[in-house]
């Protein structure tokens, strides 16, 4: 992802994403969408936890991994899992470079999701 977009993930969902990613967020801008409401829908699900405890979700990783996203925590209950899974499940039909429907082809050795002008 663009450090742009990244700093914006980050700097609108500091809790989520309060501890740095060793390989920041690896993935394309075209999910930028779909990370922000998925950390969104988390923050959601933290309910009553307070922003400020240890008990509080965090992301340990964020990244595509056999052409889908894979988002990696600490703290998370059972319904916050269900919605990460649901995330991913959205990402394999989203071009991970634009944004737009896509599916998944194989690039060289890799698996990435890409619309018909990415392919």
């Amino acid at each position: 992802m663009s450090p742009e977009l990244q700093k914006k993930l980050i700097d609108d969902h500091p809790e989520l994403y309060r501890h740095e990613l060793p390989f920041g967020i690896e993935c394309g801008d075209g999910w930028f969408d779909l990370l922000d409401q998925l950390s969104s829908q988390l923050e959601c699900l933290a309910g009553d936890i307070p922003k400020n405890s240890e008990h509080y979700p965090f992301a340990t990783q964020v990244k595509s991994k056999f052409a889908f996203l894979c988002w990696y925590g600490e703290n998370l209950t059972d319904e916050m899992e269900a919605t990460i899974e649901e995330a991913s499940q959205r990402s394999k039909v989203k071009c991970e470079t634009c944004g737009k429907p896509g599916k998944v082809v194989q690039k060289k050795r890799w698996y990435v999701v890409c619309c018909e002008e990415h392919a």
